[in-house]
């Protein structure tokens, strides 16, 4: 005499708990025979569910549904991961070199390239930052007007206040406001 209420459901789940049980063997298969594979389960896990469509929410997806990734999927996975650690090593770089410019509260004469351009929509509005690179010296300005229309690549000269100088996950920066006198070269 049969207890199971709903014999659909119950099949459903002998195969799921099959597949499961098949995934678990798999992933620890593949950790044994891929250097890689805990580097790459742990770049994968959790971090690409905002954007399931992209290539690494696909990847986390075959991750967390077979237990593993094809050779041509863990190799790019690895070239992705490996191109991001030699961004950031190349940023890491970069920063150390970054130093203060001029003297809090004075104005000066700045020349730059624009880096980055941030649109944000705040409580007054849109803000814009403005990050530009003097060097290896870093140059934020947040605000609207003329400089904020500059964008990425673009050449700018300007005269501004030092407004204080700051650090960002270890680049020195010099803070500007009340920007005048701005020339922009488009690139």
């Amino acid at each position: 005499m049969s207890h199971i209420h709903n014999e659909a459901a119950y099949q459903a789940s002998i195969k799921a708990r099959i597949k499961a049980n098949a995934n678990k063997t798999r992933f620890r298969e593949w950790l044994g025979k891929d250097e890689r594979a805990q580097e790459i389960t742990d770049f994968l896990r959790g971090s690409f569910y905002d954007n399931p469509n992209s290539f690494l929410g696909k990847m986390e997806k075959v991750l967390d549904n077979w237990g593993s990734l094809t050779e041509g999927q863990r190799n790019a996975v690895v070239k992705i991961i490996d191109q991001q650690a030699e961004r950031q090593a190349k940023f890491d770089a970069e920063k150390e070199k970054s130093n203060h410019i001029g003297t809090v509260g004075e104005r000066m004469q700045f020349e730059a390239e624009v880096v980055f351009r941030i649109v944000l929509e705040g409580v007054y509005g849109i803000v814009y930052i403005v990050g530009m690179k003097s060097g290896d010296d870093m140059i934020i300005f947040k605000g609207t007007g003329e400089l904020s229309n500059a964008k990425r690549g673009d050449t700018v000269s300007f005269m501004a206040k030092v407004k204080e100088h700051g650090e960002r996950d270890g680049q020195k920066q010099t803070i500007i406001q009340r920007p005048s006198k701005i020339e922009i070269s488009e690139a």
